[in-house]
């Protein structure tokens, strides 16, 4: 498994690397939070340019309305 957390891929990119056959899921997450918050896993090729869904034990609020 690839993930990259560091800064956001263009899909270019991760589609590129697909072709050659390495998928990287993107992830996103804080020290706050010991690391990973949320993540494209399991990998899926629609999803890409995304940092997925919250991991099982992340609440995550985007706005009031909410």
């Amino acid at each position: 498994m690839f993930l990259s957390g560091t800064a956001p891929i263009s899909p270019g990119i991760l589609q590129w690397y697909k072709g050659i056959g390495i998928s990287i899921s993107e992830a996103w997450g804080m020290t706050e939070t010991s690391g990973m918050s949320c993540v494209n896993y399991p990998y899926q090729t629609d999803a890409l340019g995304s940092i997925g869904k919250s991991v099982t034990c992340v609440e995550m609020k985007i706005a009031d309305s909410q």
